[in-house]
């Protein structure tokens, strides 16, 4: 059964093969994925997927910073080990990329991505 159909199916009340996988991924994710998955299309196959929305814009805080804290502690950062750690500016609107706008994206939906997995073709 296909995404699409799935999710019909349960809109109408029927019984799909499986129920249907959202997935809601911020794009300051994807680096993390990458590394863990090899690619978000691996991470969103491997957990099968039907529709993935996508949010462009900045991380709460800058990679390095959260990698090299990380270091630091030498384990999980945890709530409290952020409280010293500078925030990016929610309001900078440069930061988004798209103008703050973001993308959903289905499994085998032919329009084009403008999040930062464009590039990857479904």
């Amino acid at each position: 059964m296909l995404p699409r159909e799935r999710v019909i199916e349960v809109i109408e009340h029927r019984k799909p093969d499986r129920v249907p996988l959202y997935g809601w991924l911020f794009s300051h994710l994807e680096y993390p994925i990458n590394d863990r998955f090899g690619s978000l299309a691996n991470f969103e196959d491997k957990y099968e997927f039907d529709y993935a929305h996508i949010f462009g814009g900045p991380g709460t805080f800058e990679w390095p910073a959260l990698e090299e804290l990380r270091k630091t502690l030498g384990r999980q950062i945890e709530p409290a080990d952020l409280m010293g750690l500078a925030m990016n500016d929610p309001n900078d609107m440069a930061a988004y990329g798209g103008g703050g706008s973001c993308t959903c994206r289905r499994r085998g939906c032919s329009r084009p991505s403008t999040g930062p997995s464009a590039s990857r073709t479904t």
